[in-house]
């Protein structure tokens, strides 16, 4: 497996290499120290990457198909969503190590984290919900019900992001084909936004009030 580089100028991306890594790989981010973080799916580790000598430097071991990761605010924990383990791995990136898991709902996703770092939000797919973990105390403290008009499932949250003043979150539903509009002062669904077939992710852009749907 590999993950490519490209140069970016003038609007156009350029080839520019690529890094092998073990497994799937899945979620990527950027760390404080310019390195990688990558979750190798199949290998059920994350890799940390050396951007410049494209190699890389450690892997350590997490939950079972780690899909998503997440740094945090202060860039010393990193966050690992595990589809297998329903559960999502906090990492000492200091110690470059696990240091526990969290359990969340079925088959956790994509997460994102409160504008002070101090809420962690998490899609569990299978499960039509949203998992909130205090991250001061690495706990699991409230579940927002994503469930479609009593059904008993299949609404399947794919992806986040939260609105500027972080009292709403956006949440791709893949299964209904709309993206729900979640009122995080109530932790109550607001309402919907249609979007294309199976929408598996959702950004919300700033300069233009948008909300992007993929």
């Amino acid at each position: 497996a590999q993950i490519y580089r490209c140069s970016f100028a003038d609007g156009v991306l350029t080839p520019n290499g690529s890094i092998p890594v073990a497994g799937y790989p899945a979620g990527m981010t950027l760390l404080a120290d310019g390195s990688l973080a990558v979750a190798e799916n199949t290998n059920d580790r994350i890799a940390l990457v050396d951007i410049q000598a494209r190699k890389v430097t450690a892997e350590i071991p997490v939950g079972r198909y780690p899909y998503w990761v997440t740094v945090a605010k202060d860039g010393k924990s990193l966050y690992a969503s595990n589809w297998g383990s329903d559960s999502v791995s906090v990492i000492d990136l200091t110690a470059k190590k696990e240091v526990k898991q969290i359990t969340v709902g079925k088959l956790p996703e994509a997460m994102v984290l409160s504008g002070d770092g101090g809420r962690l939000y998490v899609a569990n797919t299978n499960s039509d919900s949203v998992s909130i973990i205090d991250t001061a105390t690495g706990k699991w403290v409230q579940t927002i019900d994503l469930s479609f008009k009593a059904l008993p499932a299949g609404a399947a949250p794919t992806g986040l992001a939260l609105s500027p003043a972080g009292d709403s979150l956006y949440v791709s539903l893949a299964g209904i084909n709309a993206d729900a509009v979640v009122d995080l002062n109530a932790n109550k669904i607001q309402g919907y936004i249609p979007a294309g077939w199976y929408p598996t992710a959702v950004f919300y852009n700033p300069e233009f009030n948008q909300i992007i749907t993929l």
